[in-house]
């Protein structure tokens, strides 16, 4: 994915438009517009969730914070700030925890094209194997969406780059491999 960025000033005002140029192994469900002002009043949810959690133990815990409830109840409208928040090399990996399992409440179409972007992150390095197999292969209980889905051919295509996508931690593989996939 490509990504250009344009910033637009005015009467102290600056709204960042991001625009998305996706692979063709990308659905195209992904949003292609985020504006400064929502993009730090997501990070700074998620840093005051983090500050009250200090660690995903239980990620159920997160239930508990009506920030996260309302993030997780609408998660299209975050989804852009999202995205740029899992690819900040500067933001914690238990913040972009926080935020993926925000997103575990997208549709199936919204986080198929999560969970691709992620995939592309963790092949690139940005976001370490842990982090991907976290938030894409979330307890069922959060999002269940490759139990049902596991046989549209958009799913199958998903879990077969993944299977074989060696930057995926060997576990993970195996597991797609076999649970998922059934092979």
């Amino acid at each position: 994915m490509w990504t250009v960025a344009v910033a637009i000033s005015a009467a102290g005002l600056t709204l960042v438009f991001l625009f998305h140029f996706q692979s063709r192994l990308e659905p195209a469900a992904m949003p292609t517009v985020t504006s400064e002002r929502t993009m730090k009043e997501l990070r700074t949810t998620i840093r005051g969730i983090e500050v009250r959690i200090v660690d995903l133990t239980s990620p159920d815990e997160l239930a508990r914070y009506e920030e996260f409830r309302t993030i997780h109840a609408q998660p299209r409208l975050y989804l852009a700030e999202t995205l740029a928040l899992l690819e900040d090399p500067f933001v914690s990996d238990l913040q972009k925890e926080i935020a993926g399992y925000a997103m575990q409440g997208l549709d199936d179409a919204g986080f198929l094209g999560l969970a691709w972007r992620l995939l592309e992150l963790c092949r690139a390095g940005r976001i370490s194997s842990d982090l991907f197999q976290t938030i894409v292969f979330a307890p069922d209980h959060w999002n269940d969406l490759w139990l049902r889905r596991g046989r549209d051919p958009a799913a199958v295509k998903y879990l077969q780059e993944v299977s074989h996508s060696q930057k995926v931690d060997a576990d993970t593989r195996a597991y797609v491999a076999k649970h998922l996939l059934g092979g």
